[in-house]
């Protein structure tokens, strides 16, 4: 019997093909990003200052609308940050912009941070 080898990220591909072959309709769903909107960059760039200076507003919030109404209202979530910082960004970078331990954001990691952002706040339909 052969192995075949199969990486995590590719498994939801494989099911496609084997619904394909087994002769199911497969229909494929794509996605296309769009350009980061000047309110989407003006939270991300409250959210990465309050990383650097370490200084969340940290609003009492508990629901999506809640959410959505802080960050109109310019105020900066430390967990949603996190969150985003945790799912998007590598662990090196994590550390290295820590301002415990270095305090340097690198490109790379900023643009990861962009990202994230930018699909948090279109599934909040904030443009």
């Amino acid at each position: 019997m052969k192995k075949i080898r199969v990486s995590l990220f590719s498994l939801p591909a494989l099911g496609v093909i084997l619904q394909w072959m087994a002769g199911n309709k497969v229909t494929l769903n794509y996605t296309t990003m769009t350009r980061i909107t000047k309110l989407q960059n003006e939270i991300v760039k409250r959210h990465l200052e309050a990383k650097a200076n370490n200084k969340f507003s940290d609003p009492p919030v508990s629901t999506l609308e809640s959410v959505k109404e802080a960050l109109l209202k310019g105020e900066t979530i430390r967990f949603l940050y996190e969150e985003i910082e945790i799912r998007h960004c590598s662990i090196g970078a994590i550390i290295l912009s820590n301002p415990g331990t270095f305090n340097h954001m690198s490109q790379s990691y900023k643009a990861e941070i962009r990202k994230g952002f930018k699909i948090v706040l279109d599934k909040l339909n904030i443009r």
